[in-house]
């Protein structure tokens, strides 16, 4: 089976990288900013899990509501309340993703910002952290597939994509 340039091209990475086999393609953008504008950020949602670690997706919502029982719906790992501040301060639970519902945000907020925002977890409304019903169940489903990126200081965006051990067969039929 003789192949095409583009299919020799898709199979050389994988080739060169056996002796590390945690390895990924990768994409970096370098973009042109000046210092006074924010950095920029956003999601994107790709074909297949590009993480080297599953998803661990944190809901806060009231016990027993009806966003609490979409959440665990959904798919989320962890769902409660205010019980689950210290446990996240400690150190104990370490999500990933945290989403909210309008009415835990208050105390979330007096709690946890400090802690959540540097790392980038804080739910915000303006990001599709907070949510309620059926709602948060869809912002759940589409937190655990995508992938979040932000330029750094420089301008510079870089983001995993594919591991390199992707089957060979997936990386065949997938159009140029």
């Amino acid at each position: 089976m003789e192949l095409s340039i583009i299919e020799r091209a898709k199979l050389t990475p994988q080739a060169l990288e056996i002796s590390n086999p945690s390895s990924a393609y990768s994409l970096t953008l370098t973009t042109h900013h000046s210092k006074s504008s924010l950095p920029l950020r956003g999601r994107v949602q790709l074909p297949l899990e590009a993480r080297r670690a599953p998803e661990v997706i944190l809901v806060f919502s009231e016990p027993s509501s009806p966003s609490s029982q979409a959440a665990e719906g959904a798919g989320a790992h962890i769902i409660g309340g205010e019980e689950l501040f210290p446990k996240i301060l400690s150190g104990e639970i370490q999500p990933t993703k945290i989403l909210s519902t309008p009415g835990m945000m208050p105390a979330v907020s007096k709690s946890l910002a400090r802690f959540l925002g540097p790392k980038g977890l804080m739910p915000s409304a303006k990001r599709g952290g907070v949510g309620e019903g059926e709602e948060l169940g869809k912002r759940i489903r589409e937190a655990g597939g995508t992938l979040e990126w932000k330029a750094d200081k420089l301008g510079v965006i870089r983001a995993r994509t594919y591991p390199l051990s992707l089957c060979v067969e997936y990386m065949l039929t997938e159009q140029p």
